[in-house]
């Protein structure tokens, strides 16, 4: 089955946001003609989203001097909040809530060499049209081509060689930065634990630990301590109800395929082959991908990408319950679950679109 663009919503809180005609604030954004790189979805009622993005219908009034923007979009309020990043992709790796209603993110100083170690926070506070510089951090390694990060709630885990990582914590009126030894890598920010998922041995990726805000350390509970250590490289998502959902490749070699666990239960879904059929010899073979967060807010469905196709995945029956065509002449999309039976799309060719199943 096949979903396409539909606007009628079960949900009538949700009806002004998800039908174009009815919104100002998602036609504003539609004539910026962006082309995202990360998404942000903040709150759905009202419909609130945020996306670092290359918009190429910018207005006149805009000063401009780079190719990233941040996009900030309050349906409710009918407002789109425009700011220019300049060159730096970082902001799209560490785009995140302030926690009060506002965003937050790191780039390098302007003007900055490929090689910094000198990096700014930058907040949008939700009544302000501008953003202002609220910290810098020098850290103890140089970052090259982009920040190695990984969100936490009020934190940030930020890695440079191996081994080599500092832990920024947000509090209110400032930063905390606090340098990490003998990491060996970050799996990902366990929201249930509100700590990072770390590989603490050098000689193995193995061994987990948790690390928190605050820059200590505990075991694992030994059930999820067993499981990370069982896919020690693959990436994994973990639900809101604590289901897993884990993308490996399969045992007899045919591509790739999601394993779920639920409690004590483990069920696969695919395998999925490593070339669409028919595809022509200059096809880049990318595999099943999954995008963090991956799961709906509820827990109840996960997306996956499979070449030119987006498909919504039952967490609990392993069904395919919808699917769609997210590649318009290779424009990047980016889709995120809004709740258990509503997607948002954004993309350069299509701006906002709306998926009910």
């Amino acid at each position: 089955m096949r979903a396409f663009a539909i606007v009628v919503l079960a949900s009538a809180s949700l009806a002004a946001a998800a039908d174009p005609g009815n919104s100002a604030a998602l036609e504003q954004y539609r004539k910026l003609r962006c082309e995202p790189r990360s998404l942000s979805v903040q709150s759905v009622e009202p419909l609130r989203f945020a996306a670092t993005a290359t918009c190429y219908k910018l207005p006149k009034s805009f000063a401009h001097d780079g190719w990233v923007q941040l996009v900030a979009v309050d349906v409710g309020a009918g407002t789109v909040r425009l700011v220019d990043l300049g060159r730096d992709n970082d902001a799209a790796r560490t785009l995140q809530h302030d926690g009060h209603g506002g965003l937050r993110w790191i780039a390098r100083r302007r003007p900055h060499a490929d090689q910094s170690r000198e990096l700014e926070v930058w907040t949008l506070a939700a009544s302000e049209t501008q953003p202002r510089l609220t910290g810098q951090l020098e850290l103890p390694f140089d970052v090259g081509n982009g920040l190695d990060a990984t969100r936490g709630t009020q934190c940030m885990l930020i890695g440079g060689s191996p081994q080599n990582h500092v832990l920024v914590k947000f509090i209110d009126g400032g930063l905390s930065v606090q340098p990490v030894a003998g990491l060996r890598g970050v799996r990902l920010w366990h929201s249930a634990h509100q700590a990072f998922v770390v590989q603490t041995d050098p000689e193995s990726l193995a061994v987990h630990a948790l690390l928190d805000c605050d820059g200590q350390t505990r075991p694992l509970p030994e059930g999820d301590a067993a499981r990370f250590a069982e896919f020690p490289r693959e990436q994994i998502l973990i639900s809101s109800r604590s289901d897993w959902l884990v993308r490996i490749e399969s045992s007899e070699g045919e591509g790739t395929e999601l394993v779920i666990f639920q409690g004590d239960s483990r069920r696969s879904f695919g395998p999925f082959e490593w070339m669409p059929k028919g595809c022509p010899d200059i096809c880049v073979a990318e595999g099943l991908q999954l995008m963090d967060p991956g799961w709906s807010p509820g827990g109840g469905v996960f997306i996956a990408h499979e070449f030119f196709e987006a498909m919504i995945v039952s967490g609990e029956k392993l069904t395919r319950i919808a699917s769609w065509n997210y590649r318009d002449n290779g424009a990047a999309n980016h889709t995120a679950l809004l709740s258990d039976s509503l997607a948002m799309q954004l993309s350069k060719k299509r701006g906002v679109i709306f998926h009910r199943w």
